[in-house]
């Protein structure tokens, strides 16, 4: 079997996903808390966005929110993504 065709742990890959996407909403709730709204509209501009915005204040809650389910997004799709792999490596 090639090297490329190895099965993949699906807790690993879940929990690498999770962290990583953990990981970017954080700093994004970082840069929000510091107060740096121009490079929050700059990310916006990287992808092709133009949106008249208003940012809201810097709320505790929604930034845990936003780093937990960003977590668990990643968590899942992580999952789900090494379990179909794992399927397709043993089925092929």
């Amino acid at each position: 079997m090639a090297k490329f065709r190895q099965p993949i742990d699906e807790r690993t890959a879940a929990l690498v996903l999770g962290f990583l996407c953990a990981l970017v909403h954080l700093v994004w709730a970082v840069v929000q808390f510091l107060g740096y709204q121009g490079l929050l509209a700059w990310g916006y501009a990287l992808h092709g966005i133009a949106l008249q915005m208003t940012f809201l204040p810097f709320d505790i809650t929604s930034a845990l929110m936003l780093v937990v389910l960003s977590f668990v997004g990643g968590f899942v799709f992580g999952y789900v993504s090494a379990f179909v792999w794992n399927w397709v490596v043993r089925r092929f």
